[in-house]
């Protein structure tokens, strides 16, 4: 069997709720690709809690767990999972040689094998430095980024600044690491980068060739440089794929890999299974069904799946 080398990283919070959720989805992503080769948790608690402890790996799988440096500053889950990306993606720059890092939080779900798939596309596209749900949903729908695109626009443009108001302000200064970010920015946007613009965080694909341009244009050397800025680590990473001059890509059509929403499923949990797709978000927050039932629905479809 030829392996791919490729590492997903989590980001965990600090409630034991968190712990449980995670060894579900590692259970999810060992019935689906049992020869992952790297794991790195980044620990969004105040205290090291050696995350490797909790969970079973497979042989074939090293797994390293690292403190968020953050230690519980900035501004809520944004500015943490800010600087919990740039730190998983600093740590697989410096210690692996994987062609792609999947990002995945604690509420998606394993639901198909997906590392060929995913690798595969990186190769036929190699400007492309993210995969995921990107200009619209597995369901055809159109996503809106208007929402992210007027915070990038404020820290674009610091006369912006007096027009939002003194909270953001405090947050969007004129100096410092908003100097280097606004720099970060301005260079996305001569790259014809649309404010905003992302593939959804639940789950997403990055490519190595894109960590390897944030390396070299220094993005990587300061985790903390987006802690105390309100937009989400999935809009920032769409921001530094254009920095780079590398492109977004939706992987969403039946049997693609991701049927990915902000909130509650895309479809049905048998239609997902129908449907092809791998990666699933969000399972905590559906409409019609408990986060239980559905962790339950494909539990039981993992036992049947691998007993076959």
């Amino acid at each position: 069997m030829n392996m791919i080398n490729f590492a997903v990283y989590l980001a965990v919070g600090p409630s034991q709720q968190e712990i449980e959720r995670t060894a579900d989805l590692l259970d999810s992503l060992w019935t689906y690709e049992p020869y992952t080769p790297w794991l790195v948790f980044i620990d969004d608690s105040t205290q090291d809690r050696q995350l490797t402890k909790y969970f079973r790996f497979p042989d074939t799988c090293k797994a390293v767990s690292i403190i968020n440096p953050r230690q519980g500053k900035g501004i809520g889950h944004t500015g943490g999972l800010n600087t919990a990306t740039l730190s998983a993606l600093q740590w697989i720059n410096k210690h692996t040689d994987t062609s792609f890092t999947l990002k995945l939080d604690t509420d998606a779900l394993v639901i198909a094998p997906f590392a060929e798939k995913i690798n595969r596309a990186f190769a036929a596209m190699p400007n492309v430095g993210i995969l995921g749900s990107y200009k619209q949903t597995c369901n055809g729908d159109l996503r809106d980024f208007s929402d992210w695109a007027k915070y990038f626009r404020h820290l674009s443009s610091p006369m912006s600044i007096f027009r939002v108001g003194r909270k953001i302000y405090f947050h969007l200064g004129f100096w410092g690491k908003s100097a280097i970010i606004r720099r970060h920015i301005n260079s996305a946007l001569k790259n014809g980068y649309e404010p905003g613009e992302h593939c959804q965080g639940g789950a997403y694909a990055v490519s190595s060739k894109l960590i390897s341009h944030m390396a070299t244009n220094g993005y990587l050397e300061d985790p903390l440089l987006w802690l105390y800025t309100p937009v989400g680590e999935d809009s920032m990473m769409g921001m530094y794929v254009k920095a780079t001059n590398m492109q977004l890509y939706g992987l969403v059509e039946q049997n693609q890999p991701f049927a990915v929403k902000y909130a509650g499923l895309a479809d049905t949990p048998e239609n997902l299974l129908s449907r092809g797709y791998s990666l699933i978000h969000s399972i905590k927050n559906d409409k019609k069904l408990s986060e239980q039932e559905i962790r339950d629905f494909y539990r039981k479809h993992r036992s049947h799946a691998s007993k076959k």
